[in-house]
């Protein structure tokens, strides 16, 4: 029993076949796979052609290539020639896509060395600005470590002149000689029964190195007097120059 898809031949057309002499027509599937030209050409061959040439020339298989098909009529040196070609632009294609491959990586090469600059830039930078903000630092500590001096001195000054007052208000001329250097005493001591000694606009200078200073006040005077008729107060003028020594300031005269 024939298979689906399968030509039947019948037993008397086979033997049809054989008593002929002549080959057994190959099945539907075979001849119609191969070319026209060589099928036609085995069907119209003449009737008085000897039968084994005309096996000879039966239906052929056409050769199946790989890669791309081979042009109808194309010589051997015509399908050199064009195998050289596709292998030249097949090269020149490969030199291309190695060309873009070259700068696509130099272009990446560049990427990456511009943010390493960037990054080294702004890391220098940095280090600069903080370099910048230690030394403001370090300024601002040295000039308020100054600040910090000249008050102590400042005070110490200040210490002097309210010693000077109240030597001056307890009428201690001796006291007033030590404290400033060429004091010659209170002016009418003998008819002064009390003072009281205010100073105003004090001004105390200091100077960089905190070795010298200069001080200046308004002297405002309150007398009791021994005798009516005199004036009850006055002013004067006070200005010192002064110079440590031993950690101690001292008027000079």
């Amino acid at each position: 029993m024939a298979r689906r898809g399968q030509r039947h031949r019948t037993p008397v057309a086979n033997r049809r076949w054989r008593l002929a002499g002549q080959p057994e027509p190959a099945p539907e599937s075979t001849w119609r796979s191969a070319g026209a030209g060589a099928g036609a050409s085995a069907l119209s061959a003449p009737a008085d052609e000897p039968s084994g040439a005309r096996q000879r020339a039966g239906p052929t298989r056409r050769r199946i290539h790989c890669g791309r098909p081979r042009p109808a009529g194309e010589t051997p040196a015509e399908r050199a020639a064009r195998e050289q070609a596709e292998r030249e632009q097949q090269a020149k294609e490969q030199l291309v896509k190695d060309q873009l491959a070259k700068e696509q990586l130099a272009r990446e090469q560049a990427a990456k060395e511009q943010a390493a600059k960037e990054l080294a830039a702004k890391e220098q930078a940095a280090k600069e600005q903080e370099a910048r903000d230690q030394a403001a630092r370090d300024q601002a500590a040295r000039e308020q470590a100054v600040r910090a001096a000249e008050a102590r001195e400042r005070a110490a000054i200040q210490q002097l002149l309210d010693q000077y007052v109240a030597a001056y208000n307890a009428l201690d001329e001796r006291r007033l000689r030590q404290l400033v250097a060429g004091f010659t005493g209170i002016p009418g001591r003998p008819l002064i029964k009390s003072v009281q000694l205010r100073l105003s606009n004090q001004r105390i200078d200091v100077s960089p190195d905190l070795l010298t200073a200069t001080v200046s006040a308004t002297q405002n005077f309150e007398y009791v007097w021994n005798r009516a008729g005199a004036d009850r107060t006055g002013s004067g003028q006070l200005y010192w120059r002064l110079r440590k020594n031993g950690g101690v300031w001292t008027v000079v005269p």
